[in-house]
């Protein structure tokens, strides 16, 4: 036994760089999954349940040979390998810092034992760090640097992402297994690449043709439900594109969007906590103990704006919210709210099923005004415009919001206009749009003039 495969977020067989490695060696080989135990606790149980189906699902394609450890990967995993005769690990690369730190620190380990870490894959059709923008002066590699507008790297990405195509990977593997430190049920609705699958065909067979006209409203099935395996790795994006033909441009160009910030943290590591205009680094948010009362109702769907409660809510029962929606009540947490984005940041990656840290992160400082947009800081949604826009009839509001459900279409966008809310068991708004609005772009303008 000479090598072995660390799965951490790639948890599938088919279009897998690993495992059709893996499939052409002629001594037997490891696949495993580690549970690191520093990072356990803070697996919620939406997360584990669908990790953990993941998990069963693969381990059956494999015939019950995937490998179970939860060690530390620093002090305890290269030992582990080590007694086994395994001299080489590969695994996929990771974007986020904190990720590639830890992978540093397990590559010097894992070399002390005379094993080699090695990264074949990332999560991405185009890895980050590919694409480069030449400065004036292309001959000083000082000036090639990575892309900071979207749109010029979409120009960029996309005949890449159109040339790749799906790694072919036998459907039935059999590694050889060390160890069981945890067990699995089976594979279940709750997650896995099974579920993937079925729901890619799905959005192919019934929701594409509706995609473009219909995404943007969140009481319409019309997105591709594709998040949270992609997040998981239950389903690479060079599977979903090679699905795609000349109609899914603008799906496509999402997908992108998804790259797009992994390549703008992949240039960037602190983006993730720093301000990426430095103009606004200087801003001073409210932070966890200032005003706990309004951040309190954010989280509940408590605002008194029904838009804003609907997502909010949806975010709490199901794990997951319209794009839409994570726009809008974002930047009524930054701009009506006055909160730090990254307290906002912190609370979606804990709620979601596909809290991707880069798009996540990144989205949340493109709503703050904050990340790779020329000047979007002036931005700020109005939850009542957006609701009459984007559910006219309030069948989204109606369903999460059942307060409000006997509400005409009419009232239903702003009930303090028409009734006293608490009369029928909703709230009172919590801070008055409009005021809160000259507020915070009062707050950035100063901010921009003592930069």
């Amino acid at each position: 036994m000479t090598c072995a495969l660390w799965l951490r977020g790639d948890l599938r067989l088919s279009d897998h760089a690993g495992f059709a490695l893996m499939s052409e060696q002629t001594k037997p080989w490891v696949a495993f999954f580690n549970l690191d135990p520093s990072l356990a606790d803070a697996l919620t149980p939406h997360k584990r349940a669908y990790l953990m189906s993941a998990l069963a699902d693969l381990d059956e394609r494999l015939s019950a040979g995937l490998s179970l450890l939860s060690v530390d990967p620093v002090t305890t995993l290269p030992g582990l390998l080590a007694t086994h005769g395994i001299d080489t690990v590969y695994t996929h690369g990771s974007v986020g810092p904190g990720m590639r730190r830890r992978l540093n620190r397990a590559a010097k380990a894992f070399r002390n034992q005379g094993i080699t870490l090695e990264a074949l894959d990332t999560a991405y059709a185009v890895p980050p760090g590919t694409l480069r923008v030449q400065g004036p002066s292309a001959a000083n590699t000082s000036t090639v640097q990575g892309y900071r507008v979207y749109t010029p790297f979409y120009r960029a990405w996309r005949p890449l992402a159109l040339e790749t195509e799906p790694i072919e990977t036998p459907s039935i593997l059999a590694p050889e297994r060390l160890a069981r430190d945890f067990t699995l049920g089976t594979p279940d609705e709750a997650g896995g690449e099974r579920v993937a699958h079925a729901d890619l065909e799905r959005f192919l067979r019934e929701r594409r043709a509706r995609y473009r006209s219909d995404r943007d409203f969140p009481d319409r099935a019309a997105t591709s439900a594709l998040s949270t395996h992609l997040h998981f790795g239950t389903l690479h994006p060079r599977t979903v594109i090679a699905s795609l033909g000349p109609d899914d441009e603008k799906f496509l160009a999402e997908l992108a969007w998804r790259e797009f910030y992994a390549d703008v943290l992949h240039h960037h590591p602190t983006a993730t906590t720093t301000e990426l205009d430095p103009r606004f680094r200087s801003m001073q948010w409210r932070q966890d103990g200032d005003e706990p009362e309004l951040l309190a109702a954010w989280k509940q769907g408590r605002t008194g704006y029904p838009l804003v409660d609907a997502g909010m809510r949806e975010l709490r029962a199901t794990h997951l919210m319209h794009n839409r929606v994570r726009m809008v009540t974002a930047s009524f947490l930054i701009k009506d709210l006055h909160f730090d984005w990254r307290i906002g940041a912190q609370y979606f990656e804990e709620q979601l099923l596909d809290g991707d840290l880069a798009s996540n992160r990144m989205n949340w400082q493109w709503v703050a005004g904050t990340g790779t947009d020329a000047a979007p800081y002036f931005r700020v949604f109005n939850p009542i415009l957006q609701s009459k826009k984007f559910d006219p009839d309030g069948n989204y509001i109606r369903r999460w919001v059942p307060e409000l459900a006997g509400l005409s279409a009419d009232a239903i966008h702003a009930p303090f206009e028409h009734l006293d809310p608490t009369s029928i068991g909703y709230v009172t708004p919590i801070v008055d749009h409009r005021i809160e609005r000259q507020i915070t772009l009062a707050r950035y303008e100063a901010a921009k003039r003592s930069d």
